[in-house]
């Protein structure tokens, strides 16, 4: 309750890892996150600022969308049984294209953490009459939800672009709400609600999976040589 928090946060104008990220991990004991698309660089944005939450131990649960192609859909709408096996060589291929130190950082934390038992991630994508669109867009958000220590809770939610040059670049914006300030608990609930709809399964049209084993070892595999 006593960091000043910002109404907003925007990317160029803010340094959003040491202004907000890191003193609000700090604090945490759970970490709820829509990460965007499944990609090495949308993992490793998510994990930016984890290092207090991995020193106290903290939980952090992971909703992330694979990128599909409509023919993917279709395949995937076509033969429902081969869904973990082309999620596997789909991410996997996703993390054979980690090329930066910063990518492989963040990687190597949520390694540790999976390993650890302080990381579970699913994957959620959209299933309907169109398999090829629809819901998809519900993933490009950025939703965050954060609780201290004390049970303190905060959200954070805002503009699409869920990747490296998205955050990295001037054109990101995300709000923040407290659960403890007037006229803040709706907004907060809202993506509190939210979150936990994706997580259990429960938004009509979307489909919501654990990542396939193969993927979990190759990001524990990652994380060989992290020290927390």
């Amino acid at each position: 309750r006593e960091l000043p928090f910002k109404a907003s946060y925007e990317s160029g104008a803010d340094d959003l890892v040491q202004d907000f990220y890191v003193p609000v991990l700090d604090c945490s004991a759970s970490y709820d996150r829509i990460a965007g698309f499944f990609s090495s660089s949308s993992l490793a944005i998510a994990a930016r600022g984890l290092a207090g939450l991995i020193e106290n131990r903290g939980h952090m649960r992971l909703i992330a969308s694979p990128n599909l192609s409509p023919e993917d859909a279709r395949i995937i709408a076509a033969s429902p049984d081969s869904e973990e096996a082309f999620f596997e060589g789909r991410l996997l291929a996703e993390l054979e294209q980690i090329r930066t130190e910063f990518e492989r950082d963040h990687i190597q934390a949520l390694g540790w953490m999976l390993a650890n038992g302080y990381l579970e991630i699913r994957l959620a994508y959209g299933t309907g009459n169109d398999p090829a669109q629809p819901e998809k867009k519900l993933f490009h958000q950025k939703v965050g939800i954060l609780t201290d220590l004390e049970g303190n809770t905060l959200s954070f939610s805002g503009s699409i672009n869920e990747s490296a040059s998205g955050w990295l670049d001037n054109i990101e914006e995300f709000k923040v709400f407290r659960a403890w300030c007037p006229g803040q608990e709706e907004f907060y609930q809202a993506d509190k609600r939210r979150f936990e709809e994706f997580w259990h399964g429960a938004r009509k049209h979307v489909r919501v999976v654990d990542i396939p084993k193969a993927v979990r070892e190759r990001l524990i595999q990652e994380s060989q040589g992290f020290s927390a």
